[in-house]
């Protein structure tokens, strides 16, 4: 226990102690701190401040001792509040002020129209320069209006976010904090160690500038409310242009810093992908949408579970074989989609005036061939064949199934039913004989689920159903995605599920929202062919996400 506390206690303090000795912070602190030295703790002595005239009469080990603790103590304020300061000199927190704020903006975006006018007309006479000035502007100004901000150093910030964006549909807020951690990983540790140098001087910079300019304010104070020397406060220029250039050096620094972590992106896009288990993408487009999708996905919470590399085999359940002894069996299976033909009739007779209906029925089609291993001519008929088979997809089956063989001839399994110790219902079928060397196939189809959507703009809206059945196989929680893709819409859904009758208690739906936000839902109860019907309201652009729990009696 006392060695796992006192590594804690190590690990902290160590890195507490690194961040605090980072050039950003201790070289910008003791810079001030020489400047007040040389400038205005003179005045001060001169004045007789008792703050200052005791600091004199103090000895000389003492005196370094508290300028070291005055240098690290500025340091490690320049740490505690390194974004209060960051969004101070970028502009964030007086860009709404009606006065200095708004008129910067909107010298901001003339430089931007500007840079505009002359990328187009340098076109007709030289491709080159308007390809120059036209990177000229997108490393200094965003794409979008609303994200040009009142300094220099906030567009170049956001020009950076605004170039990622729009080349790769990547949202840096979401997935820059993965992006540091793969070229951290990467052998080569060039690109790493770049953006790192770049960022820790750029801090540098922007701690330099706001250290500079509070030493004008001190300089103004000094003049005007202790020397009262008039003219002299003009000295306070000095460090203002200082202040500035340092700031335009921090400006060109942010440039380099956004270059290098472009460069991240354009080279390590693909290791991020495989490390947050995504898909290969098909095409440039496709990897814009799935970038989105995850970004989204990472700052807001949507839903983006198509994007992900999931191999059905590893979700779905097989059906299992158990035959008798005397003979081997081979069970193959597959899974169809097709419209749903038992319910044409209830198309009105006028289809074309109507919504178009999207309807889905699916169905698994089984092929179940059995051979007698035997040899011919040792009296090796087998009889009283007996085969059992299950499948989880299928929780409940109702009766009749049959099946029949390439010759026409016709089989009737019958029904097992599920317990406690079965998550579905078994066919059990028989075989009166076979001979040896001989083999049946037994081909037969269970129906698996169905449901339909009627909306004003069929073509707009894209659903799928993932379905979860308990252990016990006695209920089934339903979940369909739906995403409408085009403008406001009507939509209602009808689910149906000829496996099992519908319950006397129709569920009661959540429907969830693109805004996050929860409707409750309760369904009709439709005409034979028994099915629910879920008005779902009038849907807009977006992801909704519909879920309810049906339960059946297993008796």
């Amino acid at each position: 226990m006392l060695p796992a506390i006192s590594d804690f206690f190590k690990d902290t303090f160590t890195e507490n102690i690194t961040k605090l000795l980072q050039p950003a912070s201790l070289i910008a602190s003791s810079i001030f701190f020489i400047l007040n030295l040389l400038f205005i703790f003179p005045a001060l002595v001169d004045k007789d401040i008792p703050i200052a005239t005791g600091l004199v009469s103090l000895n000389a080990a003492l005196q370094v001792v508290l300028a070291v603790t005055i240098v690290l103590v500025i340091a490690y304020l320049l740490l505690s509040f390194n974004n209060s300061i960051l969004k101070l000199m970028t502009g964030e927190l007086w860009s709404d002020s009606p006065l200095l704020g708004r008129s910067l903006t909107k010298w901001q975006k003339a430089l931007r129209t500007k840079l505009e006018q002359q990328e187009q007309a340098q076109k007709p006479i030289s491709n080159a320069k308007s390809l120059e000035t036209r990177w000229e502007r997108v490393t200094r100004f965003p794409e979008e209006d609303t994200y040009i901000g009142p300094t220099a150093l906030i567009n170049v910030l956001n020009a950076t976010s605004s170039y990622i964006w729009h080349h790769y549909g990547i949202d840096m807020a979401a997935l820059w904090p993965h992006m540091q951690i793969i070229i951290a990983n990467d052998s080569n540790s060039a690109l790493a160690d770049r953006i790192d140098n770049e960022k820790a001087t750029l801090d540098f910079l922007i701690n330099l500038t706001f250290l500079l300019a509070l030493f004008a304010v001190e300089q103004v104070l000094l003049q005007c409310f202790l020397l009262r020397q008039g003219w002299t406060v003009l000295w306070v220029l000095l460090p203002l242009a200082l202040a500035y250039i340092v700031y335009r050096s921090a400006v060109s620094k942010a440039r380099s810093w956004g270059d290098a972590m472009q460069m991240a992106f354009d080279m390590h896009r693909d290791s991020l992908r495989e490390a947050l288990g995504l898909q290969p993408f098909q095409s440039e487009e496709d990897e814009r949408q799935v970038w989105e999708k995850v970004s989204r996905l990472l700052l807001w919470g949507d839903t983006a579970d198509e994007v992900f590399d999931i191999q059905p085999e590893q979700t779905t359940p097989k059906p299992s074989v158990i035959s008798s002894a005397n003979v081997q069996t081979v069970l193959q299976y597959g899974v169809g989609d097709v419209a749903d033909p038992v319910l044409a009739h209830l198309m009105p007779a006028n289809a074309s005036a109507a919504p178009t209906i999207q309807r889905t029925f699916q169905y698994i089609d089984y092929i179940l061939l059995v051979s007698n291993t035997g040899v011919e001519g040792n009296n090796c008929v087998a009889d009283g064949i007996h085969i059992v088979v299950s499948d989880s997809q299928i929780p409940r089956i109702d009766p009749p199934v049959k099946a029949k063989d390439w010759k026409g001839a016709e089989y009737t399994a019958e029904i097992m039913l599920a317990n406690e110790a079965n998550i579905a219902h078994q066919l059990l079928w028989h075989i009166d004989m076979l001979p040896a060397n001989g083999s049946i196939s037994l081909q037969y189809r269970l129906p698996s689920r169905m449901f339909k959507a009627t909306t004003n703009n069929p073509q707009s809206l894209l659903i799928t159903m993932l379905e979860t059945i308990s252990s016990r196989g006695d209920d089934i929680t339903y979940t369909f995605s739906i995403e409408n893709t085009g403008g406001d819409t009507d939509a209602t859904l009808e689910v149906f599920d000829n496996r099992r009758p519908l319950p006397d208690e129709l569920p009661l739906g959540l429907l969830e929202l693109p805004d996050n936000t929860s409707q409750d839902k309760e369904p009709d109860r439709l005409s034979k062919p028994e099915r629910y019907c879920w008005n779902l309201g009038r849907l807009s652009r977006g992801q909704y996400v519909l879920t309810y729990t049906v339960f059946y009696n297993q008796e």
